[in-house]
């Protein structure tokens, strides 16, 4: 991307003459990081899907550890197309941003941004929706913030676990019972597990 993508920087470098700035927010030189992540418009645009997925981790500081580090969903997972699609969408849209500018003096409103990102990455979704076979409670509350997905019809995701129903079994007496559970983010040392040990009683040990 960094030798393909004709950024001011870029273009100045293969001995072009021109606009070198960034269009976007018109404080610094265009490079690719700048354009894709340090800039205004970019970082609007990144901290507003961050928190439509609810992913608040830190943004890394370079356009190719964006697309390492972005967390995947399961395949399987009901709307883990908006994971795979969100950071394409948003380099998409921003290189179109950017072109309009440069060559017709015509820009849109961060608004209009931000809702071109979201219909862009809903369509794609919503093509995709076969491919999922169940939910869990992140895609439950992702229909309440995505106002472009298509809801798909029940008869193909597995039935969910009613969580209000569930509860411990104590262990015979002589036994203890062990529980465990763990999380990751699909990133690098970014995990965690946690256990607890009880009695017949229910007491932790």
């Amino acid at each position: 991307m960094h030798h393909q993508i004709l950024t001011g920087e870029r273009l100045q470098k293969l001995g072009y003459v021109g606009p070198h700035w960034c269009s976007l927010c018109k404080n610094n030189e265009e490079t690719i990081n700048h354009l894709f992540v340090e800039c205004t418009v970019a970082k609007r645009c990144w901290e507003h899907f961050c928190g439509m997925t609810r992913w608040s981790n830190p943004l890394p500081n370079t356009i190719r550890e964006v697309f390492s580090f972005w967390p995947h969903l399961n395949k399987g997972s009901l709307w883990h197309g908006l994971w795979y699609t969100i950071p394409a969408m948003v380099v998409w849209q921003l290189w179109k941003e950017r072109n309009a500018r440069v060559l017709t003096d015509k820009d849109d409103s961060m608004e209009a941004i931000l809702a071109k990102i979201e219909v862009g990455v809903s369509e794609h979704q919503n093509e995709i929706i076969k491919q999922c076979n169940y939910v869990s409670t992140w895609d439950e509350w992702i229909t309440k913030t995505w106002r472009h997905l298509i809801l798909p019809k029940n008869d193909f995701l597995r039935t969910k676990v009613d969580i209000s129903k569930a509860k411990w079994i104590m262990p015979p007496p002589s036994k203890l019972k062990l529980n465990f559970d763990g999380a990751s983010q699909s990133l690098p040392n970014r995990s965690g597990y946690g256990f607890i040990i009880r009695n017949h009683r229910g007491a932790a040990m």
